[in-house]
């Protein structure tokens, strides 16, 4: 009756509107990380050390930055971000980071940017 694998038509419909809106999620992603490269004045390592203060505390003798560092800097943001919740941000610094503990260390922010 229409259902192709499991997924009705109207599911299949959705999961190809997900994947869509996924891949442009991705685009518009990589076009951001691609200008701020391009950036002349843009030093990934000054920005690491910036976000591992977070709302201004020093910490940058731990080499790593978490979900709450992260955090306490998009709250002084002016931009949608700046909302994110901290659970929303742990996700993306477990999927960039190579520590099992949400630590995103100065290479993978590197390799991310």
């Amino acid at each position: 009756m229409g259902e192709t694998h499991g997924l009705s038509h109207g599911q299949q419909e959705v999961v190809v509107m997900l994947m869509r809106a996924l891949a442009d999620a991705e685009l518009v992603a990589e076009e951001a990380r691609c200008r701020l490269c391009e950036t002349r004045s843009f030093d990934p390592t000054s920005a690491f050390k910036c976000l591992q203060g977070g709302g201004g505390r020093p910490n940058g003798a731990r080499g790593w930055f978490n979900a709450n560092d992260l955090q306490s800097w998009l709250v002084g943001q002016p931009h949608a971000v700046a909302g994110a919740s901290y659970e929303e941000l742990a996700a993306l610094l477990l999927q960039y980071g190579s520590s099992p503990l949400g630590e995103l260390r100065l290479q993978d922010f590197h390799n991310l940017v």
